[in-house]
């Protein structure tokens, strides 16, 4: 019986005002790959999910207190076509980042009434080159660090509250 769940990766960019080591907070979460509506059949009986509103003013807090200005908001699931994909998803969601797990730990915690928080850095930006992608060195570390004391402070403050 989880007090809540929260949850952090990376992210492509979507939104052009993302640059990477941005860290968006899911506020809205959507499947891209799959039939909501289908979804939306079952418990809880949706079809975007959502991180809980007390956990992301928790997260806006820690963020500033990191000296992350803005909170972006939004995530989706990957399709195959890049390109397609790309275009698509801005077109229909003006999502802000994409990634593959963020809707399916949201659907699961409303499913199961517990609170959620999903967090992503951007890692790259969806409409980079594949070769300039592959030759970008990562800090891997650093990006660890940077997450883990984020997410511990985060943690800190829910079981404070």
């Amino acid at each position: 019986a989880p007090q809540a769940v929260v949850f952090s990766g990376i992210a492509g960019g979507l939104n052009s005002k993302l640059h990477i080591n941005d860290v968006v907070i899911g506020k809205c979460l959507r499947y891209l790959d799959t039939d909501t509506a289908l979804i939306a059949e079952s418990a809880p009986e949706l079809e975007e999910f959502a991180s809980t509103p007390a956990l992301v003013d928790i997260a806006t807090t820690v963020l500033a207190e990191h000296g992350f200005i803005d909170a972006y908001a939004s995530d989706s699931a990957a399709e195959k076509d890049p390109k397609q994909f790309l275009v698509g998803t801005i077109e229909a969601t003006h999502a802000d980042c994409v990634e593959m797990e963020g809707a399916a730990i949201a659907h699961i915690a409303a499913k199961n009434g517990v609170d959620c928080l999903v967090l992503r850095a951007i890692s790259d930006n969806c409409d980079e080159a594949y070769d300039a992608f592959c030759e970008r060195e990562f800090d891997l570390d650093e990006y660890a660090r940077t997450a883990s004391g984020i997410t511990l402070d985060i943690v800190r403050c829910i079981a404070a509250a």
